[in-house]
């Protein structure tokens, strides 16, 4: 019980640093981003590309 809440601990702490700090294009186990998210930015891009 111990861990867990000094788990929760850093998480309050650090979460917020890292998603300021973070680039903003990564999704991995990220609060508030999603597979689809990940997928949408993917198409999003490569419809933005192009040919050559």
């Amino acid at each position: 019980m111990f861990d867990r809440a000094i788990q929760a601990l850093f998480l309050l702490a650090y979460e917020p640093i890292a998603e300021v700090t973070a680039n903003h294009h990564y999704y991995g186990f990220r609060p508030k981003r999603s597979v689809a998210d990940a997928i949408e930015r993917c198409f999003i891009v490569l419809a933005q590309r192009t040919s050559a």
